[in-house]
């Protein structure tokens, strides 16, 4: 998972990550054979006796038949471990050098790094010092850039190396000289160049890498590895990562644990603690990167990869999402949010006691007690699947269909034996289950009216749950299953209220509430009027839940969903 052979690497992932591809070319001949002049980016370097051209590389062309780039890429003859890169960028908005820094941000993560203004050639530049502070042992290379802007041209001078020196840098520059640019275009390169490639018996070209028998059309700068017969994890991941620079992360070349941070750094807006399709998925406890293939629920997760305990092609492995973070592809879906829970064991205002994560944003979060244990624990209904959990948290328990998906779902504790079970409303019909199975529903009857808030509760301390509804601020309540007319009425809370039930005195029978922005209104009897209890808590706009969070008391405890 090292990302060894770093110099073929680093320039590959500095002048093709941005899509750049070779051209061969024609054009002028200078006389001196260690000479190469290049009118099409506008200079002369004079040291082709100590320097092996390597790459160029242009991304274009663009509208109009013009190109955004051109590079050429030097490997010192005997210090093969120094590079040297010379680039041009079209500037159409003649951005200074300072104003092309602040633009398009040089910055690395895990550098330490110095922006200066220095004068070269009677011109003020910009000189940028990068130290590497790699987490790995053999660390990663020193960068020093100078930038030039040139009317619509700006020019990028770059030594690459673990032990480069400042003033041996400036004294490559006094080798270079500017000469007027052509057109900043498609226009042919020059013999110089073509010939200097030639004699270095470097082609015009970059062969497409090929790793464990996949080839990569789009110049992967990470290496393989496949010498040591297992593949490199960072290569597979940017290999599946195709489309935009963004989507391959041009600015993390580093090693697989460094990820995480260059995200941070580089790409904020993409690092997530949610999976998503199309993410590198980074673990933050070894050296390993993935690609996600697909997301099988909130908490399980299918990776492709290399180089896992296991040789060559790639593998797949499916886990959980502990100690992991992932860096989102910007094409892909934005995967929904987790429903957060806060629970309170008080009726009283003040913070949740307990908060954790469980179903999506959009699902329909229902209470029950699904095992009998005396402790209520959550559920959602995504469409018409139940998914039921007997911890905080995910991942769910029980999973079935009921229902159709625009039911309103309810629970109780139909038949009196100590479990929650569920039932939907479907107009004026209520469908109730007794079982966790899913499928038909075992009894159903109609109570209510169109348009009524449906409420569920121990009205008269039998043990078992029966219907409600709220009807403006008029409670409707049954002491059966059977339908009908109404045993009880009353009038409590008003237009706009979040109706809510709970036994709320631990007598045994569930009486009324409402909330009304983030007051909370308790009453302990079936008589309507005025409430017993009131306090704050939450904030207006969330949705209330209520239930038995397991301590020892026996009354109804409170909760929240943002």
């Amino acid at each position: 998972m090292r990302n060894h052979h770093w110099r073929i690497c680093l320039i590959v992932g500095l002048l093709v990550s941005l899509g750049l591809w070779m051209q061969p070319a024609n054009a002028n001949k200078s006389s001196d054979p260690n000479r190469l002049i290049e009118p099409s980016m506008g200079f002369e370097f004079a040291q082709l006796d100590q320097w092996i051209p390597s790459i160029f590389a242009e991304n274009g062309p663009q509208t109009n038949s013009q190109v955004a780039q051109r590079s050429i890429g030097f490997v010192h003859r005997t210090t093969p471990s120094l590079l040297a890169i010379v680039s041009s960028f079209a500037n159409p908005k003649a951005l200074s050098s300072s104003g092309w820094i602040k633009r398009y941000d040089y910055r690395r993560t895990n550098a330490a790094y110095q922006i200066e203004t220095i004068e070269w050639q009677k011109r003020s530049v910009q000189l940028i010092s990068e130290h590497q502070l790699s987490r790995q042992a053999h660390g990663t290379p020193d960068h020093l850039r100078l930038i030039i802007a040139i009317n619509q041209q700006i020019m990028v001078f770059e030594y690459i190396g673990y032990s480069i020196n400042r003033a041996e840098f400036l004294a490559w520059l006094e080798q270079i000289t500017l000469i007027p640019a052509q057109k900043f275009q498609a226009s042919p390169l020059s013999n110089d160049v073509k010939e200097a490639f030639a004699q270095a018996n470097q082609p015009l070209a970059v062969s497409i890498q090929n790793c464990c028998g996949v080839s990569d059309p789009e110049f992967n700068p990470f290496p393989c590895n496949s010498s040591v017969g297992n593949g490199n994890c960072t290569w597979w991941v940017r290999y599946r990562r195709t489309g935009n620079n963004i989507a391959n992360l041009s600015n993390c070349t580093g090693n697989a644990d460094t990820w995480d941070e260059c995200a941070a750094s580089s790409y904020p807006q993409l690092l997530s603690d949610t999976p998503s399709v199309k993410s590198a998925v980074v673990w933050t406890n070894i050296n390993h990167v993935a690609f996600l293939e697909q997301v099988n629920s909130p908490t399980s997760i299918t990776m492709s990869q290399m180089n896992w305990y296991s040789p060559c092609p790639q593998s797949t492995i499916t886990q959980g999402i502990t100690n992991k973070k992932f860096i989102r592809h910007p094409d892909a879906i934005q995967p929904e949010p987790a429903k957060r829970w806060h629970l309170s064991y008080n009726l009283s205002s003040g913070n949740a006691e307990l908060s954790f994560n469980y179903g999506l944003k959009s699902d329909k979060a229902v209470i029950g007690d699904w095992n009998g244990d005396g402790i209520d624990t959550p559920g959602v209904v995504r469409g018409n699947t139940w998914y039921l959990s007997n911890t905080y948290g995910e991942p769910h328990t029980i999973s079935f269909e009921f229902g159709d998906p625009n039911d309103i779902p309810v629970v109780g504790d139909w038949n009196g034996d100590g479990k929650d079970t569920p039932g939907l409303v479907r107009g004026t019909t209520w469908y109730i289950s007794n079982n966790l199975n899913g499928g038909w529903a075992e009894r159903s009857f109609g109570f209510g009216e169109a348009g009524d808030k449906p409420v569920v509760g121990d009205w008269n301390g039998d043990g078992k749950d029966s219907p409600g509804v709220v009807r403006g601020i008029t409670w409707y309540l049954s002491n059966n299953l059977n339908g009908g007319w109404a045993d009880i009425s009353l009038g409590f809370g008003e237009l706009g209220d979040t109706f809510i039930v709970g036994d709320w005195d631990g007598d045994g029978d569930d009486t009324p509430g409402v909330v009304r922005g983030n007051m909370w209104y308790l009453s302990n009897n079936l008589n309507g009027g005025w409430a017993n209890l009131s306090f704050m808590y939450g904030d207006p706009g969330n949705y209330p839940i209520v239930g038995n969070w397991g301590d020892s008391d026996r009354n109804s405890e409170i909760g929240v969903i943002p």
